[in-house]
């Protein structure tokens, strides 16, 4: 259709390999944020650290911080996963041990028992 809107493609080739992201969408319509949008973003990706998203207007700010949160979302997730398989490994290896101590224990009655006798 006509005006269903635009494609603008932003490349940050000081990476290897470039970075690259694209706005294919019915949402953003000529004179629209697009351009906005894709340099918010090219400015997080190249480095998120900044604190960019405080000079910008709220819903750019608002934009900038849900990446950064889905950011951290993410690895925490992944921090998760790693501790759930951490302590799944240190449950086991503490079954394992009591598991060998009561055998011992039974050994060293079925000994003291044929002693006795």
């Amino acid at each position: 259709p006509q005006n269903a809107g635009y494609r603008l493609t932003v490349t940050l080739v000081r990476n290897k390999p470039p970075l690259e992201w694209e706005a294919k969408s019915v949402d953003f319509q000529k004179d629209s944020s697009l351009k906005d949008y894709l340099a918010t973003h090219a400015l997080y990706e190249m480095d998120a650290s900044l604190q960019l998203h405080q000079i910008f207007p709220p819903s750019f700010r608002d934009l900038w911080l849900s990446w950064a949160n889905e950011k951290r979302d993410e690895k925490n997730q992944a921090q998760k996963e790693l501790d759930d398989a951490k302590q799944q490994r240190i449950d086991h290896l503490v079954s394992l041990i009591a598991n060998l101590q009561v055998k011992q224990k039974l050994t060293q009655k079925e000994t003291l028992d044929k002693d006795v006798k």
